[in-house]
């Protein structure tokens, strides 16, 4: 077998994982069609963040079926999704830093960085975002191909802010515990507080 061959054969293996547990299925979204998951208990999991791409796949056509008539051209998700990084780079000898040689002409060439980083580096950067910008990154991200591709890195990622995190407790019905747990982030080494009025209890 060719290593292309053996490339291609990878990616259809893990495109009939399922998403959720990564078991092999065939069975996908019955609304999308796009997103394959093996069973109901593993759809209903998973539907906690899905639910936010869902349904914007099934108004946009063109971002699951490039033969689509439509192909996104115009529309401004696709376009964003489109725009590469431009201009040379160098590193700067005071901060270490890479830096552009020539700004972006306007904010609207400046492409996505969450979709042009490689998703190696992508979950680097996601390791060491604190908690509040996590939490921000994910309520703010709209566009729908920026969101699959927030949502995949967040996948087996190991937060160290999230690891650290002291407020994993039962006061709020354990919020930061259940968003990890649906974001399928690892945690590893984390505290568990449990509340308990000691009025309630009697002697």
């Amino acid at each position: 077998m060719s290593g292309t061959e053996q490339q291609d054969s990878a990616a259809e293996n893990t495109s009939m994982k399922c998403a959720w547990c990564g078991k092999h299925t065939t069975t996908r979204c019955s609304q999308c069609h796009h997103v394959r998951v093996c069973s109901q208990a593993c759809m209903k999991k998973l539907y906690k963040i899905h639910k936010r791409v869902c349904v914007r796949l099934m108004r946009k056509p063109y971002i699951t079926s490039p033969e689509s008539s439509l192909y996104g051209v115009g529309e401004l998700d696709f376009e964003v999704a489109h725009r590469q990084l431009k201009g040379d780079y160098y590193l700067d000898e005071e901060s270490g830093r890479p830096m552009m040689r020539e700004p972006y002409e306007s904010e609207e060439d400046r492409p996505d960085y969450l979709l042009v980083l490689p998703p190696e580096a992508l979950k680097v950067v996601i390791e060491y975002m604190d908690v509040r910008s996590l939490r921000n990154m994910d309520t703010v991200v709209n566009n729908v191909y920026t969101l699959m591709a927030w949502h995949e890195a967040l996948k087996d990622v190991i937060s160290v802010a999230l690891n650290k995190w002291p407020l994993y407790q039962s006061t709020d019905d354990f919020k930061g515990l259940r968003w990890c747990m649906n974001r399928r982030v690892k945690l590893r080494e984390f505290k568990i507080w449990k509340v308990v009025d000691l009025s309630l209890i009697h002697i």
